[in-house]
């Protein structure tokens, strides 16, 4: 009998299958254990039958969780490294590189774990998740899995790049509630949560993350003992969140929503900084792009606002700030003019009465 076309269906644990159908009834059935299989099985099979492809999934495929912990194997190749979990397949945790007199890891570009649209996530957050749109693209070209090891903050990870370093910032909040999920056991056994702070459990248990302003100097060495060379258990806790990230789709929708949330509550502050009352959304986007990554200050940002009589002055003034940032700034203004094009941005203004967009 000749298979006609296809359907793909997951099993009771999640697995792939796809089916080889002839009318209704399937023929055959493939069962592909990677993204990569799965895209083989279809491109041989769809040129062979000349039917129309059928195209994978738009995430990695999700890994069933094992009933204990992964268990993590690493590799290096030159400056690369590359890691396995519970004989899976490989895939790469960064590059080796140097900064200023730092060394660590850099994950950046790679499209592996999937790429940040606000289309797939508007209608939990509806204007929102546009809002953060742009500095994603600065940030990570959108990549959830991107990664820096090798600056002050000693583990920075995710499309808005969340930092370890921070108390009570937005790396904590991130993995707080990564760490309250089922998930959680099956990357990090020995790590445990109250929902505000980070604890290594032992005898007794010891709080990684700060509260009196200062750095997360534990949490920082937990997850990489030094910043003068790349060192095993900062690849083995890089390949965590990179592989965790990439297969699982709670992992992703935690880390939207503390994105969105920072900017929420971010927003707050910056109007009543920068007089964004009733400010533009576009305006409102280059400020908090500025703030998020630090290359201006206060006083520098509010003068390049009064620079201007109008809101499309006062935009054009305050995007064009820190010329050391060229190719930031050139990113930033294109993604806010495709949103502009399409009528996302351009429509809304800022209330600080509401501390929303309407």
């Amino acid at each position: 009998m000749e298979i006609t076309g296809f359907d793909i269906f997951r099993d009771a644990e999640g697995h792939p299958l796809v089916y080889g159908m002839n009318g209704e009834s399937a023929i055959r059935v493939w069962t592909p254990t990677t993204k990569q299989e799965l895209i083989d099985i279809l491109r041989r099979a769809t040129h062979a039958l000349d039917v129309p492809a059928i195209a994978p999934p738009d995430q990695p495929l999700p890994i069933p969780l094992p009933p204990n912990p992964f268990d993590v194997e690493i590799r290096e190749a030159g400056r690369k490294w590359y890691a396995t979990l519970d004989g899976g397949s490989q895939f790469k945790v960064g590059t080796d590189v140097s900064y200023l007199n730092r060394r660590g890891l850099m994950l950046v570009g790679d499209k592996s774990a999937g790429v940040y649209n606000p289309s797939d996530y508007d209608d939990l957050f509806g204007f929102w998740a546009y809002f953060i749109a742009p500095t994603a693209e600065c940030e990570s070209r959108g990549s959830f899995n991107c990664l820096n090891s090798y600056d002050r903050a000693k583990f920075t990870f995710g499309f808005l790049q969340y930092a370890a370093h921070v108390c009570q910032g937005d790396f904590v909040k991130y993995f707080c509630q990564l760490l309250e999920t089922d998930e959680a056991q099956a990357y990090f056994p020995d790590l445990r949560t109250d929902g505000q702070h980070i604890y290594q459990t032992g005898d007794p248990d010891r709080r990684l993350t700060s509260n009196n302003g200062s750095d997360n100097k534990d949490l920082m060495a937990y997850l990489n003992q030094t910043d003068t060379s790349v060192d095993r258990r900062e690849v083995m806790n890089a390949a965590k969140f990179v592989h965790w990230v990439s297969h699982s789709e709670v992992h992703r929708a935690i880390m939207v929503e503390c994105g969105v949330t920072h900017f929420k509550a971010k927003m707050k502050t910056l109007a009543r900084q920068h007089g964004l009352d009733q400010a533009p959304d576009y305006v409102c986007c280059v400020v908090a792009d500025i703030r998020h990554q630090g290359r201006a200050k206060i006083r520098t940002i509010n003068r390049a606002l009064s620079r201007g009589n109008t809101w499309e002055e006062k935009y054009r003034s305050v995007v064009e700030l820190t010329s050391r940032y060229a190719e930031r700034v050139a990113t930033l203004k294109a993604q806010i003019a495709k949103y502009r094009e399409r009528g996302i941005f351009g429509t809304r203004k800022y209330s600080r009465a509401l501390g929303d967009f309407v």
